[in-house]
């Protein structure tokens, strides 16, 4: 996934203290230079543009007689201000402008690096060389920069540093400053090289999803700006026009043209697959939010019915919870075929005693460490066995059931012999993952729905014993049920974990909203 793990250069972290300079160099004639309009290569910072002291400009000669767009790679320290592109006929006279743009830093994001486009609209002279132009404005302290190389571009035009303070004025470098004029194609942002994000945008590690039913790669912030899906599908649309998905049997996305019959196929068929079930939503967007929803949770499931829980490295496990929830998904929306695959890999995953661990790897080889299982499990898995059931096709369900009961069996049973003489649960992680001393509702509640749907499923299959055994409908089963649910009749902003005995059955400190799982 050589696409999903690039990483910007380490000036994406901006830890832009100071701008490196590079080594002065004298003028090149323009007699010697030959006509250039491009120079991708950033891998220093060297102008700051910070400030009406300071700027930096490009030569650059163009082919054609107009300008539409023109791009430059820039990294911000700053999160506010403002960065302005001109394209002048004299770098020094900003009476030559012809054309000229100007970015707010807080639009874009804020402190950041990467591709950024500059919308213009200027009519040239072929072969005559002009000066692209950049100078940015702030009331930050930070650092605002042209990113280019100093090793040597042949053939390539001068840049040049406009330091008042240092130099006086103008001076020419023999290093280049990475810009394009009129970029097309590969030359936008998205395709091989990253647009401007803000750093705070890495730490989503993921903006969309891109698969072919084995494998998954994941969009980067950075290769998703200005990028759309094409409906009903995980092909994505880039800025330029073009294509990227993950060919089938490919573990590298690629970028292809428009109408690519690679890409239509998997366009197709994922809005084939779409069709044969149903998208929730009363409203256009809600269906839209839906569809894509279930196209992404389709990208998380494995072959195998391992199904992850999000594709960045922390979240790249299964845990029986989130499977749960996608398999009730998967059966509600008519998806049949992804609900039982991973009850499948639930019941292959299952330990002797009943139980799941926390987490496993996605190729089921076992945990990726020595996290502690966690109880929950044992309810989720039995109630999204019997919301699979309640929406499986009749034909052959019970004898599909029947393959599944195991698993059920052995999970309910685990389950109501850790229920102690008062009803309640053993302390357990919850869905919070963290470590608790008394019986918690996020494992209550779990395993009161799976008891439940467990006997149900055993008097669907005609084994009373199992049923009476789990559910009963008997005092002892309505004593438990009050018992199981009394720390859920509790309001949530006051208190998650429960103690018998006491008014309202709770006891501890209040809920916290959390950003996330502490996975």
């Amino acid at each position: 996934m050589a696409f999903a793990r690039t990483l910007l250069p380490a000036v994406l972290c901006l830890a832009l203290t100071g701008v490196p300079a590079a080594l002065p160099h004298p003028a090149s004639t323009a007699a010697a230079a030959a006509p250039y309009d491009g120079q991708v290569g950033h891998e220093s910072a060297l102008f700051s543009v910070k400030a009406t002291n300071n700027a930096a400009a490009q030569e650059f000669t163009v082919d054609g007689t107009g300008l539409s767009r023109v791009s430059v790679w820039l990294g911000s320290g700053a999160a506010t201000g403002s960065v302005t592109a001109q394209v002048r006929r004299v770098r020094e006279d900003a009476g030559s402008v012809i054309a000229s743009a100007t970015l707010d830093l807080a639009a874009l994001g804020g402190a950041g690096a990467g591709w950024v486009e500059f919308p213009l609209s200027a009519t040239v002279t072929a072969g005559t060389t002009y000066h692209l132009f950049l100078q940015a404005s702030t009331a930050e302290s930070a650092p605002i920069a042209w990113y280019g190389t100093t090793r040597s571009a042949p053939g390539s035009l001068t840049s040049w540093n406009y330091d008042r303070a240092y130099w006086g004025g103008w001076h020419a470098y023999s290093s280049r400053l990475a810009f394009h004029v009129n970029p097309t194609g590969s030359e936008r942002c998205g395709e091989t090289e990253p647009c401007y994000v803000p750093a705070s945008a890495l730490a989503a590690r993921t903006s969309g999803l891109l698969a072919n039913r084995v494998a998954t790669e994941a969009v980067l912030p950075s290769f998703a700006v200005g990028a759309s899906y094409v409906d009903g599908s995980n092909v994505l649309r880039l800025p330029s026009g073009r294509w990227r998905y993950l060919p089938d049997g490919a573990s590298a996305s690629a970028v292809v043209e428009a109408d690519d019959a690679g890409a239509l196929a998997q366009i197709e068929e994922s809005r084939a697959w779409l069709a044969a079930g149903t998208v929730p939503g009363t409203t256009a967007a809600r269906r839209a939010a839906s569809q894509r929803a279930l196209l992404s949770m389709r990208a998380l499931l494995g072959p195998n019915g391992a199904f992850a829980a999000a594709w960045a490295p922390p979240w790249e496990y299964s845990w029986p919870r989130d499977g749960a929830f996608a398999a009730v998904a998967f059966a509600a929306t008519g998806h049949d075929e992804e609900a039982y695959r991973i009850l499948g890999y639930d019941a292959l995953t299952q330990r002797a005693d009943g139980t799941w661990e926390a987490r496993t790897l996605l190729d089921g080889s076992g945990p990726p460490d020595a996290r502690k299982w966690q109880l929950d499990a044992n309810g989720w898995v039995p109630w999204a066995t019997w919301q699979w059931y309640q929406a499986a096709p009749p034909g052959g369900r019970d004898e599909r059931l029947r393959q599944l009961y195991p698993m059920v069996r052995k999970a309910a049973d685990h389950a109501a012999r850790s229920l102690g003489p008062d009803g309640l649960p053993p302390a357990s992680p919850d869905y919070w993952e963290l470590d608790t001393t008394t019986a918690n509702i996020g494992t209550a509640a779990p395993l009161l729905a799976g008891l439940n749907s467990a006997a149900d499923l055993a008097a669907r299959l005609g084994l009373g014993a199992d049923a009476e055994r789990w559910g009963g409908g008997g005092p002892a089963a309505v004593g438990r049920d009050r018992r199981l649910l009394r720390p859920a009749g509790v309001p949530a902003d006051r208190r998650r974990r429960a103690r018998p005995g006491q008014r309202g059955g709770v006891h501890g400190a209040p809920v916290q909203r959390r950003p996330g799982r502490s996975r």
